[in-house]
């Protein structure tokens, strides 16, 4: 069974929460309940906080060193630009 790296799961969850709060924000859907995104970003926030090292070799990771986990809205236009 595969087993994801602290660095592969950061990625996920940084790419999951770009994308839903594009789909969410931008295109007025969601995919996933409030519930599960919220679950997302409290855990991205925890892997940022106890693995800086990791963290910080991610990509996007410079977009979530103040990311709380409250909101996505910020990240629409990160979605849209890098859609380009």
């Amino acid at each position: 069974m595969y087993k994801q790296s602290i660095e592969e799961k950061i990625q996920q969850r940084i790419l999951q929460i770009i994308y839903h709060s594009y789909l969410y924000y931008e295109l007025n859907t969601s995919k996933v309940s409030d519930y599960t995104w919220s679950r997302w970003a409290r855990e991205l926030v925890e892997l940022r906080d106890k693995y800086p090292e990791e963290f910080n070799k991610v990509r996007f990771h410079e977009h979530f060193v103040d990311f709380d986990g409250s909101t996505g809205f910020h990240l629409t236009k990160l979605a849209t630009d890098k859609m380009k």
